[in-house]
Order: structure tokens, then C-alpha cells, then sequence
């Protein structure tokens, strides 16, 4: 048996030919899902608060800026409690979705 995700190359015919040449059962992942993954949310909310920076600077406030000092300052502006609320938002939707 080999565990495999769900990439397109994955599921090529070449792949699947291989396989079964090869004695392999495949056992495939679980489809990818941000929705229940928390750490797709902080990082989404860290790019909200990213842009925003951006478009101040390309509004005219600070142009002189640099990418780095704005990326550093999006990070640090995430609280422990956004964080945990996100963490939180993915266990209620898998706990829904196993409920049914």
C-alpha cells in the first residue's frame, strides 16, 4: 500500500499503470480542505492585513517603505487571539461536518 495525495501527476493513467505493475495499492489522501485547516486562516488574515499596507503605500502614505517592513509589521500585528479564533473556527466546522 502507498499513500498518495491528490495531485493531478497522482492520478495520471502512467501512474496508475505503474502502480498496479508494481503490486501497490494506493490509498489516497483526504481531499485538501482550507476551510478546516486553521493556519489557512491566520495566513489569510495576515495577507488582509498585508494588502492593506500595500495599498497605503501605493496610495501615496510611506511610498518609501520597504516589502519586508510591511510584511514584518502584518505578522506582528496577528494577536494570539485571532489566532486561537481561527484554530477554533476549524474544529467547529470539522465537528459539524462529522456530525453530519
Amino acid at each position: 500500500m502507498i499513500l498518495i495525495d491528490n495531485c493531478s501527476i497522482h492520478r495520471a493513467k502512467k501512474v496508475a499503470d505503474y502502480m498496479k505493475s508494481a503490486n501497490y495499492v494506493p490509498l489516497w489522501n483526504v481531499p485538501y480542505s482550507p476551510q478546516y485547516n486553521g493556519i489557512e486562516l491566520v495566513w489569510a488574515s495576515a495577507k488582509r492585513k498585508f494588502r492593506a499596507k500595500v495599498l497605503a503605500i501605493k496610495t501615496g502614505q510611506n511610498p518609501e517603505r520597504r516589502l519586508s517592513e510591511i510584511i514584518d509589521e502584518a505578522l506582528a500585528e496577528l494577536s494570539t487571539e485571532e489566532v486561537m479564533a481561527c484554530s477554533r473556527h476549524s474544529r467547529e466546522v470539522l465537528i459539524k461536518r462529522r456530525e453530519g
